[in-house]
């Protein structure tokens, strides 16, 4: 099953109830920026917006400066839309 949404994406949760994107994210913030976008690149762009969701903003903000400039910014223009 594929998710459209980000927010059903940041919801997934493990057995136990632990949020898997919180996880992930804090995985990916203890990761030099560049190696975090690399590793980003393959996942989808609402998979990506999920985890930047969860990132601290300023680590989030390291991260996208590393991805290719026309995939940030698709990334930045979806996630300023409601």
């Amino acid at each position: 099953m594929k998710l459209q949404h980000s927010e059903e994406i940041a919801s997934l949760t493990n057995g136990d109830g632990d949020n898997l994107v919180q996880a992930a994210a804090e995985m990916w913030e203890n990761m030099q920026p560049a190696n975090a976008a690399q590793s980003l690149l393959p996942l989808t762009d609402n998979e990506i917006i999920a985890i930047l969701r969860s990132m601290n903003v300023r680590r989030a903000s390291k991260i996208l400066d590393k991805l290719p400039d026309t995939r940030a910014a698709s990334l930045l223009k979806t996630m300023s839309n409601p």
